[in-house]
């Protein structure tokens, strides 16, 4: 623990000492919070042991959990706008102490960090939680009176009102009407588009368009769909939606340590802290119940169907995307897995060959992914993609193997139209269908043409959702199955 020189402290200047806390303040997350998720994850014995020492109050758990776990300080996301500003104190000759109700290890770990030096780090050692009154006599017995508070919670307002200046940082802005006389010597509001638009990011809701694919058997079936299996497959859209943002979310929640170290995903919202992870975990149950919900309105199979969605989802994210190959192998079933969530809600039989049509257009599609990922990362030193277990070296067998599987995929389709769509007679002219053969492989060619040239984006389907071309071929395909049945 770093130690406060009294004596430099008095003579230093007559500025009063900044006192940070930690946690919400000078770093959006709760560590305590996210070291306990961690914990459950990667050492459940340590956390089974988390009862007996909550049982010997607040700040023996937390010294327990900082003994089973360490923290990272250099990945733990700051409040940058505050940092800057207390940098800028430091240089100007401030004196900093750091405070936190959280255990000293993990403040140690983040004073290690900073890019200043404190006076001081100081938080609970295992036996007294420095929150509240108890953090406020722990300053005064520091540095007296003449201090200044940063702060954001409720339980900071004694400690501000004994202050010398009130700096309100994110929620804490919400409490200057509460501070009496107490002047505010500084504001840092919340960072970001707010918390509704954090969760629309969270719950992924721009991945949402994917799950159309449970309307794909029931627009096939013609006019042996009825207007109530398109009300249930809109039901089951919502379902198979809301089950993947709860997948989403466990996926970023487990993962918070990784994103933190990636170029991009360090601003998704548990990373970065625009979302506090003890909500996301609380929004896990609420998103598995509605889905549940959902679920009783549709036959038995659609919903035992989305939840082993759910499960390969979960499956796929901590395990097997980590598989060279099995790992396309696994997206293509689990975008299979939609449309069958589609067919279970008619009595009709089942089409395999649109199953397998799926399983090789996907397929293709998984393999293009991880094709434009490497030749991103094809100028990189380690010319490797981490986690997936790719090199460049395979860059000419997954263009090999995806540009064949959306060949394979366009035979299955022209099989499904002989075999089955001019046998049952469900359309009046099934011959319109051969034009979407044409469209189809004009679509596959463009996207792998334009993925050999460096110009397609790293998700195919998210590019096709924001590609005019693709949007007018999707309309073509619509437009034709219409013909196809109407004329």
């Amino acid at each position: 623990m770093m130690k406060l020189n009294l004596e430099v402290a008095q003579t230093v200047d007559s500025s009063p000492v900044i006192v940070v806390d930690l946690d919400g303040t000078l770093t959006p997350v709760d560590t305590l919070h996210e070291t306990v998720l961690q914990l459950h994850r990667t050492s459940p014995q340590a956390a089974i042991g988390l009862v007996q020492a909550l049982r010997q109050g607040k700040a023996a758990f937390k010294r327990h959990v900082a003994q089973s776990l360490s923290l990272d300080g250099a990945l733990l996301p700051l409040r940058q706008d505050l940092l800057e500003w207390l940098t800028e104190q430091h240089e100007l000759g401030r004196r900093i102490v750091l405070v936190s109700a959280a255990d000293q290890a993990f403040v140690d770990a983040v004073a290690a960090h900073l890019p200043f030096r404190v006076d001081a780090a100081i938080g609970s050692d295992g036996l007294a939680n420095l929150s509240g009154e108890a953090k406020l006599a722990r300053i005064r017995e520091m540095v007296g009176e003449n201090f200044v508070y940063a702060g954001d919670a409720a339980v900071d307002l004694p400690i501000w009102r004994a202050s010398r200046g009130a700096i309100l940082v994110g929620r804490g802005m919400r409490f200057e009407k509460r501070l009496g006389d107490v002047p505010v010597v500084g504001r840092f509001p919340q960072e970001g588009g707010g918390p509704l638009r954090a969760w629309l990011r969270a719950l992924r809701i721009y991945q949402w368009p994917k799950n159309l694919l449970v309307f794909l058997p029931v627009l096939l079936a013609g006019p042996m769909a009825g207007i109530g299996d398109w009300g249930q497959a809109v039901l089951a859209f919502l379902m198979l939606s809301v089950l993947a943002s709860a997948g989403y979310l466990v996926n970023d929640l487990l993962d918070l340590a990784a994103d933190r170290q990636h170029p991009t995903k360090r601003s998704r919202p548990f990373a970065s802290g625009a979302l506090p992870v003890a909500h996301g975990v609380a929004a896990v149950p609420g998103l598995l119940l509605v889905a549940v919900l959902l679920g009783l309105f549709l036959p038995l199979a659609s919903l035992l169907v989305g939840f082993v969605y759910l499960c390969g989802t979960l499956v796929y994210s901590f395990f097997l995307k980590k598989v060279p190959m099995l790992d396309a192998i696994v997206l293509a079933s689990l975008f299979t897995l939609r449309i069958v969530a589609g067919i279970v809600l008619m009595t009709l039989p089942w089409s395999f060959w649109l199953l397998t049509f799926s399983m090789f257009f996907f397929l293709s599609l998984a393999l293009l992914k991880r094709f434009t990922e490497l030749r991103e990362v094809s100028q990189s030193p380690d010319r490797e993609l981490r986690r997936r277990g790719y090199t460049t070296d395979d860059l000419t067998l997954l263009l090999s193997m995806g540009s064949s599987s959306g060949i394979a995929a366009c035979v299955i389709f022209v099989m499904y139209l002989m075999e089955e769509q001019f046998s049952r007679s469900i359309y009046a002219s099934p011959e319109w269908l051969w034009v979407i053969l044409v469209l189809l492989l004009y679509w596959l060619g463009r996207v792998w043409q334009l993925a050999v040239r460096g110009h397609m984006n790293e998700d195919p389907l998210l590019f096709a959702l924001r590609d005019r071309v693709s949007h007018l071929i999707g309309l073509g395909a619509i437009v034709f199955i219409l013909l196809a049945r109407a004329a």
